[in-house]
Parts: C-alpha cells; sequence; structure tokens
C-alpha cells in the first residue's frame, strides 16, 4: 500500500512538472486580413487559458511589392496583437517566409537551439490538411493543431490547387533551410 500511495505522489509530480513546460505557438501568416485576424483571435483565445510560459513564433513576410515598399509583413501585424494582449509573452518574428512551407523552414531552424517544448501551430481548418502535409517533410517535433474557422469563397478551392505541389514546396523549403 505504502508503493501505491507513493506511485501517485511520482504521478502527481510528473503531471506538475509538465505542467509547468514551457509552449511554443506557432502561428502561421496569411495574406488576406480578415483570416489572419481569425487565425490571431483563435491563438489568443487559447493561449489566454494556459498557465504557463508563452513564446510566439510568428511568421509570415511580405507577400507583394506594395507591402514591401511600405516595409509590411505579416508578423508584425500578428505581434501587435500578441504584444497587446501579454507584455509578459516572448515573441519571435519570421519576416522572410512567403508561404507556409518557408514558415516551416524558418521556424525548425528557430526551434533548433530551443529545449523541449509543447508546440502548438495555429492556422485555419481550410489550410490544415496541406500545412500539416507540409510540416511532416520538414519537422520532426511533434506539434498540436489549433484551428481558426474562418474562410473564404476561394479558400477551399485555392487549397485543392495547392495541394499538389506539396512535395516541390518541401523540396524548396529544405533548400532554404539549408541556407540558413
Amino acid at each position: 500500500m505504502k508503493f501505491l500511495g507513493l506511485l501517485i505522489i511520482f504521478a502527481s509530480l510528473n503531471i506538475s512538472a509538465s505542467h509547468q513546460s514551457n509552449v511554443i505557438i506557432l502561428v502561421l501568416g496569411c495574406h488576406m486580413n480578415d483570416i489572419l485576424e481569425d487565425r490571431m483571435s483563435t491563438a489568443l483565445r487559447f493561449a489566454k487559458d494556459l498557465d504557463r510560459p508563452i513564446t510566439w513564433f510568428l511568421s509570415g513576410g511580405t507577400k507583394n511589392q506594395i507591402d514591401s515598399m511600405l516595409n509590411h509583413n505579416e508578423a508584425d501585424d500578428m505581434a501587435y496583437f500578441v504584444s497587446n494582449t501579454n507584455t509578459e509573452w516572448k515573441i519571435e518574428l519570421d519576416t522572410k517566409a512567403t508561404n507556409t512551407a518557408e514558415n516551416f523552414a524558418y521556424f525548425r531552424k528557430w526551434i533548433e537551439a530551443k529545449d523541449n517544448a509543447e508546440i502548438y501551430v495555429v492556422t485555419s481548418e481550410f489550410h490544415h490538411n496541406r500545412a500539416s502535409s507540409i510540416m511532416d517533410g520538414i519537422i520532426q517535433n511533434p506539434v498540436k493543431w489549433v484551428l481558426g474557422t474562418k474562410s473564404c469563397t476561394w479558400c477551399d478551392k485555392d487549397e485543392g490547387i495547392h495541394i499538389r505541389n506539396v512535395s516541390d514546396d518541401i523540396k524548396k523549403a529544405l533548400a532554404v533551410y539549408s541556407k540558413l
């Protein structure tokens, strides 16, 4: 009976220790403002329920020439939401990635220098299948997904086209990664 009591205490300590682990939340950018805002509000609602240190990795560069001329990128837009919600959260920005595969390539390089952490990837439901396929080809870390529900008229159709290019996207992203 004494052994069973020690086992329960040990199990409680393990649960407590894992509860205190760091959390990394990777949010994938989007060039469509309403989709990006949905991903961020989904991520922030999720993060508010966590009682652990959080580091945000906000990934999205400039997608067009106008944004480039204005020094505008998705990561900075997302950082505005995060920094105005909780000043204790750490924020890492990837302002170079221009697509989903590059999001994961830059994240992979950054995550290599980090201790083990619980990783959550935030994207949209319509984007999850392709993002998950790409991630599996670039990152070996286990992740959990947090999905926003906002979609658009063209989103599903575009995903159907882009899913055909996943292997090429992975190859290109791994080439980017190897140069980092």
